[in-house]
């Protein structure tokens, strides 16, 4: 059960870090493709942000 509470952490802070990175792209995205860019980097962070809460509960009743 440990191992699987630790997947469980690592999965979710792999999840979070990937959030963050896509949110940081998308704000310092330039050049000539920022339209572009910057809608796909949108795209990626809502829809990673939006797992993330469901990620959470369902991973917390593992490591809890």
């Amino acid at each position: 059960m440990e191992e699987l509470q630790k997947a469980a952490k690592i999965a979710f802070a792999s999840q979070f870090t990937f959030y963050l990175k896509a949110h940081f792209f998308h704000w310092n995205v330039e050049g000539i493709l920022f339209q572009e860019l910057n809608a796909l980097f949108e795209k990626i962070y809502e829809e990673v942000y939006g797992s993330i809460d469901d990620f959470a509960e369902k991973s917390n009743s593992l490591i809890n």
